[in-house]
């Protein structure tokens, strides 16, 4: 993909090149090409990483903006294919507003204006919402990045005032990514079901299939191990359908594992102390 990308590039800003044309076409041809065979049909990329959907994100958004500023038409499914990929970037940021570390941490960025670490996904959201002006994509944590003001202008800066920032998203289910995300008011959780990426013929999905990571506002407070039974801090329930996050069976933060006291009273409750935050919080999955 990066190869035809910057074949594309070349073509487009080069023109006075003797095969600029050739590379212009050939580079666009074969970048959606890419694009209907790498991005699944809920948005995600196929291999299975958070880190390599910012990265292969970057590509395609990069070049539909140098289409627009260049009167290079794109058709709409496209279109339509670059806003599913930024709305799955919406739905799993973090209430901290970083994202959960799914599959190979891919730190490389195609513009490094400004260096990322592999979880600063943020940047990426706000230049997609500002370019397709879509108040969806717009989240409380969104702030004008550097790259933002270098990419598409002031204009686009003045978009993300405070005041015009959108509520957080819902709980969302993606199937095809095999990620699901569920939340409630400050509470986020997390749960990896992804495979080994590539359809299946494994790429940069790997070990930490059904991990966990589990937030109580911008607070990180829980990573579920990984194990052969990954599933086993989770409390079953009818017909064996996991129904509740046990947090004794979680690891906290960066610290050592330790046992957290959960409230057997109620099997559908699960409180986790947190520290500094002034007393317990539950966790509880709702099934339907």
């Amino acid at each position: 993909l990066s190869d035809v990308v910057g074949l594309f590039w070349l073509g487009l800003m080069l023109p006075e090149l003797e095969r600029a044309s050739e590379w212009r076409d050939f580079g666009l041809t074969e970048t959606l090409r890419e694009m209907d065979k790498q991005v699944l049909a809920d948005g995600a990329d196929f291999e299975s990483s958070t880190g390599y959907h910012r990265f292969v994100l970057e590509l395609f958004l990069y070049s539909f903006i140098l289409c627009k500023e260049n009167g290079v038409e794109i058709p709409t499914r496209y279109s339509e294919k670059l806003h599913s990929m930024l709305k799955y970037v919406c739905d799993y940021l973090r209430p901290d507003g970083f994202a959960p570390l799914i599959g190979d941490a891919d730190s490389g960025q195609v513009l490094p204006i400004c260096r990322r670490s592999a979880n600063d996904h943020g940047y990426v959201l706000a230049i997609g919402a500002a370019f397709l002006k879509d108040r969806e994509l717009h989240s409380s944590k969104l702030i004008p990045s550097p790259e933002l003001l270098w990419v598409l202008g002031e204009n686009a800066v003045e978009a993300f005032k405070p005041t015009n920032a959108a509520s957080p998203p819902p709980s969302r289910a993606y199937r095809d990514a095999g990620l699901y995300i569920m939340r409630q008011d400050d509470l986020y959780l997390s749960v990896n079901t992804s495979d080994a990426g590539l359809n299946g013929r494994g790429s940069h999905g790997h070990n930490d299939a059904l991990s966990i990571e589990v937030c109580i506002g911008d607070r990180r407070v829980a990573v579920g191990e990984r194990r052969a039974d990954p599933l086993r801090g989770v409390r079953r329930g009818a017909g064996g359908a996991p129904a509740t996050l046990d947090p004794r069976r979680l690891r906290l933060g960066r610290s050592r594992p330790q046992p957290l006291q959960g409230d057997r009273r109620d099997p559908r409750l699960g409180p986790v102390a947190v520290p500094g935050l002034g007393g317990s919080r539950s966790l509880r999955a709702a099934r339907g």
